[in-house]
């Protein structure tokens, strides 16, 4: 085989490799601790909410994952990545929507992936798996409600 044949061949597998990934989603790992958060007690990030996406998103939201590999910088791998991200990063995908709005979840555009089923842009998170629980959802609604603090 020729050099230009070799890497040709190299290519057309490793885009089918990605096409099935996309196909199938990102792994993901079993569900998230799935408890009601309690409304009138202060939700911790680094407690409640970072366990969430550790468990079903940073398979694909991490350094060398599905998301960084078609250019979405959002990582959510470790309370700091997801923090800061989720609060000082805004999507590449909708001009301006900031992935965290402190104190208002209708405006933050990452509340929107996970709530929505047609957000403004691509799908629904997590990609190719079931959505969040309403558990899921709710703690991350009533973190982002209560001011998005780093605790």
């Amino acid at each position: 085989m020729r050099p230009s044949s070799a890497i040709a061949g190299r290519l057309i597998v490793a885009g089918a490799a990605g096409l099935l990934f996309f196909a199938a989603g990102c792994p993901q790992s079993p569900p998230a601790d799935d408890e009601a958060p309690d409304p009138n007690s202060t939700i911790s990030f680094a407690n409640q909410v970072q366990p969430i996406l550790s468990a079903e998103c940073a398979s694909c939201h991490r350094a060398g994952g599905f998301a960084a590999l078609t250019g979405i910088a959002l990582r959510l791998d470790s309370a700091t990545n997801s923090f800061n991200d989720l609060t000082t990063l805004r999507s590449g995908r909708v001009s301006g929507a900031a992935f965290v709005v402190a104190g208002d979840p209708d405006a933050s555009y990452f509340f929107e992936k996970i709530n929505d089923d047609d957000p403004r842009s691509g799908a629904r998170m997590p990609l190719g798996d079931s959505a969040l629980t309403e558990n899921q959802i709710e703690t991350i609604r009533l973190w982002i409600l209560q001011g998005a603090a780093d605790n």
